[in-house]
């Protein structure tokens, strides 16, 4: 699917090159955003299909309409909810909070809209809220990376193509370690808790996942930024809470210059590794088995084990 995707894309960016048609540019921008997020959505749903969604081997209690509707409706309603508010509220904040806002906004929006399309599912398991939460994240990824890819195009010179796909590619790259990582996180831990009472319910448990998202999710955002303040102290030069908020070098050297993209990229690759590391520590529990707790009300006689997650 992947390769064939970025066959389809490469064709189509050639011939918008030879012929300048701008009739292919959506087509350009829309397969590029959704090619990345969509592979990775099907390889969690054939991952999941594959090892069981619970402990006992049985299958998810997903449907395909669900999982189609959390990508698709809940990925474009996951973006401009999530606008709106960001654009009503943090308009109004110092720029100090911009990153911050985005996040606990961002991911309290996706969480909700999980919510509200697994609300009448009839058992959750925790794999089953891994795989739904992804898929409303990776929707919401590729919308937004259209979005992103879209502004690019408005401020290129000329209609510049170069600058579209180094933004989608870059982008592209990014998917497994955004969005869908950090909403299949929160996500499977509602689910987990819910798989202890039949319904889904607030918990600390949930809380506290969701600080750990928000802040993953903050430090994925700020890290332009403090790659800047990073920069700037290891070459002996005075750096400021402003150097941070807009993550640009003042007058910068070479030397800076190459410091800030080499921080930039640590940074991210630190994130990246801590959300994997917790995404398959949560999958790997999602196997386990816990005496006491049935999934739910659709649970088989005698059947227990519901996940928890610390």
């Amino acid at each position: 699917m992947l390769v064939a995707g970025f066959a389809l894309w490469i064709i189509t960016l050639a011939v918008l090159q030879v012929t300048e048609l701008t009739t292919l540019i959506p087509s350009v921008i829309f397969l590029g955003a959704f090619l990345s997020p969509l592979t990775f959505a099907v390889w969690l749903y054939e991952r999941e299909q594959f090892s069981g969604a619970a402990p006992d081997g049985s299958s998810s209690a997903l449907s395909l309409p669900l999982l189609a509707a959390g990508f698709a409706g809940a990925g474009i309603l996951g973006v401009t909810l999530s606008g709106l508010l960001e654009t009503v509220i943090l308009n109004r904040l110092p720029l100090i909070l911009w990153y911050p806002g985005v996040a606990v906004i961002e991911e309290t929006v996706k969480i909700a809209l999980v919510w509200v399309l697994a609300r009448n599912l009839a058992r959750y398991t925790l794999r089953d809220g891994m795989l739904l939460g992804a898929c409303v994240g990776f929707g919401f990824a590729a919308f937004e990376s259209a979005g992103y890819a879209f502004n690019t195009l408005l401020k290129a010179d000329d209609q510049d193509l170069l600058a579209i796909v180094e933004t989608q590619l870059v982008r592209s790259l990014l998917t497994p370690v955004g969005h869908g990582l950090w909403t299949a996180l929160l996500a499977g831990a509602l689910f987990a808790a819910a798989s202890k009472y039949g319904h889904l319910r607030l918990t600390w448990s949930v809380v506290g996942w969701w600080f750990v998202v928000v802040g993953l999710h903050w430090a994925w955002d700020a890290s332009t930024g403090l790659a800047t303040v990073l920069a700037l102290i290891s070459t002996g030069e005075a750096t400021s809470l402003a150097d941070f908020e807009s993550g640009i070098l003042p007058n910068p050297t070479d030397w800076q210059g190459q410091l800030q993209a080499l921080y930039s990229w640590l940074l991210l690759t630190l994130w990246s590794v801590v959300g994997f590391a917790l995404a398959n520590r949560m999958w790997v529990k999602g196997r386990a088995l816990v005496t006491g707790y049935p999934y739910g009300p659709a649970a088989k006689d005698g059947a227990h084990g519901a996940e928890t997650v610390e």
